[in-house]
């Protein structure tokens, strides 16, 4: 029995899908590619987005990134984007930040 592997394109058999070992097998697209790191195919987001999803702002995604915390891929169209797997995982395993004292509203008798 043959069965398509619909991340490759390849056809296994006895209904295996094959695993991707070719990195350049994986077709790149704008919101998808072959992260190196993770070593699979992760969707893709950009830091504008990212920074927005987890309420922090460019410059935090862009530091993140600079320590290998986030992995760094290009899209199909050359632009850097991050990708999903290592934004999630980072950001899970973050520690919660306090909020600052002033934040809840407290008032000075």
């Amino acid at each position: 029995m043959m069965a398509k592997n619909y991340n490759t394109g390849s056809i296994g058999t006895m209904g295996t899908p094959e695993f991707i070992s070719d990195p350049g097998s994986f077709f790149r697209h704008s919101g998808s590619a072959y992260c190196p790191v993770c070593k699979k195919p992760v969707d893709l987001i950009s830091i504008d987005d990212a920074a927005e999803l987890f309420h922090t702002d460019h410059n935090d995604i862009e530091f993140l990134a600079s320590r290998h915390r986030l992995h760094r891929v290009h899209n199909k169209t050359g632009k850097v984007m991050i990708c999903s797997t290592s934004l999630f995982e980072c950001f899970e395993d973050r520690q919660t930040r306090l909020l600052d004292p002033g934040f809840a509203g407290e008032k000075d008798d």
